[in-house]
């Protein structure tokens, strides 16, 4: 997912008055001359997605084949409205709805516009009609941006969205293109809820489609700034209808909101321990603690996970603390993203909590294959936390593994946290919403970096006096 935020200045010396903000966009989605466009309105979003179950290669441009993919557009905000003193509950516009963010939260005039309008035009040279095609005159943009076809007359709802098409009801208008059932609250309507209505419901004719998010009007003085934030999602179902695809991609373009929605933080994850050594004759000890400014002190991390798109609201969307790892490295240049690499990192001690979750699994998208593959990412011990280990053996040693005296070995330590609110299962249709990833680990320390540890194993009597 990519987002991008967009600056309008009025540079000039008049006023503007009923301004639109419009964002336009031409997927050409593999083959761009079968594609379909539709929105969701709740969610603000415009898409594309095949008119068919097969994107072929034509004229010079590559298909995705079979199972398609959607491309969206979500209209995270779009411009501030005018302001007229008043922290607004809902839409400013007569008989506007809500439809967009800021509404109601204590502050005046900090609304901005959602996506108030959706609509699409065909390429000129294809034989859509020459209404309903690329603008040429400013007046065509205009009228676009408002919600009217370029000969001037109102979107309306159903068929192909033209009062010349039999299925479009010209008693109907509309602010929305091919909203499906997403508009719940008839905000594109005049509050009237209206039936399905889709490119696929409508039969239309696959074309190369364009479509504009449309906001406004607003007024924009003199030297005025005003600004639209968009994000761009991507996502492919595993088979089925074209459609599935779009069900996909809202799945992905609600992570997308809620990745805006949290300033674009992630998630911490679990803080790695403090690790101290006691360095003995062939073997070494390592005790785990957790500082007071450590999110883990006393194995108490728990973070909700603001991107988990749960099928239902009462599922838990909560990480919580369940062990620790510990590794050995091959040398001091090892990072923590080496930790998958057996050429450079082995696991040497593991524990955690005893609660009957030991193997856990995360589905991750391989890029060469094109789908998600499962890796162990812990087998666990099921037999409570323990803070101190014995390390006697060199998991790099070739031969002989016993600790050498005086030789340097290199260890890191991390935490790793759990949560599985579903059951993920790529063969059940019914379990493809759950949780690809339930292990997550330490991405740092309370301090900084994640250490890494040194121990150099000898007899410790010389330097307790013979006392030891």
């Amino acid at each position: 997912m990519t987002f991008y935020n967009y600056v309008l200045i009025n540079r000039g010396t008049q006023t503007l008055y009923n301004t639109y903000f419009g964002f336009f966009t031409d997927g050409a989605l593999g083959d761009p001359f079968d594609d379909y466009v539709g929105c969701d309105v709740m969610r603000g979003l415009g898409y594309y997605y095949n008119g068919d179950n097969f994107d072929g290669d034509n004229s010079g441009f590559k298909g995705y084949g079979y199972s398609p993919p959607a491309v969206g557009v979500d209209f995270f905000e779009g411009p501030y409205q005018d302001d007229d003193g008043i922290d607004n509950a809902f839409g400013i516009g007569e008989n506007e709805a809500l439809n967009g963010i800021g509404y109601g939260d204590g502050i005046i005039d900090n609304e901005r516009f959602g996506m108030r309008r959706f609509l699409y035009y065909s390429n000129t040279t294809n034989g859509a009609n020459v209404n309903q095609t690329d603008p040429i005159a400013a007046s065509d943009y205009y009228n676009y941006l408002r919600g009217f076809w370029k000969d001037g007359t109102k979107f309306v709802y159903g068929g192909s969205g033209h009062i010349s098409d039999p299925q479009a009801d010209p008693l109907s208008p509309c602010d929305f293109m091919f909203p499906g059932t997403s508009d719940i609250y008839g905000w594109g309507t005049g509050g009237v809820i209206k039936p399905n209505w889709t490119e696929q419901t409508a039969n239309n004719t696959p074309n190369d489609r364009r479509f504009v998010e449309s906001a406004g009007p607003f007024v924009l003085k003199p030297g005025a700034v005003n600004n639209i934030t968009v994000g761009v999602v991507w996502a492919r179902s595993n088979g089925g209808d074209p459609f599935q695809s779009v069900e996909t991609l809202r799945r992905a373009d609600d992570k997308a909101q809620a990745l805006f929605e949290n300033c674009f933080k992630v998630m911490d994850a679990p803080h790695a321990p403090e690790v101290s050594v006691q360095e003995l004759s062939n073997e070494i000890i390592l005790f785990l603690s957790n500082t007071p400014n450590s999110n883990n002190y006393q194995e108490g991390y728990t973070e909700v996970d603001p991107f988990i798109v749960p099928p239902s609201p009462n599922d838990d969307k909560t990480f919580r603390f369940q062990g620790y790892q510990i590794f050995q490295l091959k040398n001091n240049t090892v990072a923590l993203s080496d930790l998958n690499n057996p050429m450079k990192a082995r696991l040497v001690a593991q524990c955690d909590i005893e609660d009957g979750i030991s193997r856990i699994i995360n589905f991750e998208f391989d890029e060469e294959l094109g789908f998600a593959v499962p890796k162990e990412k812990v087998n666990g011990e099921n037999k409570g936390i323990r803070h101190s280990f014995q390390i006697t053996q060199d998991v790099f040693a070739q031969g002989q593994s016993r600790l050498v005296n005086f030789k340097k070995y290199y260890y890191m330590a991390i935490s790793y946290a759990y949560n599985n609110y579903k059951d993920y299962n790529p063969n059940d249709p019914l379990s493809l919403d759950g949780q690809k990833m339930p292990y997550i680990a330490s991405r740092k320390g309370p301090m900084g970096e994640v250490k890494i540890i040194e121990a150099i194993p000898h007899n410790p009597m010389p330097e307790a006096d013979g006392t030891y």
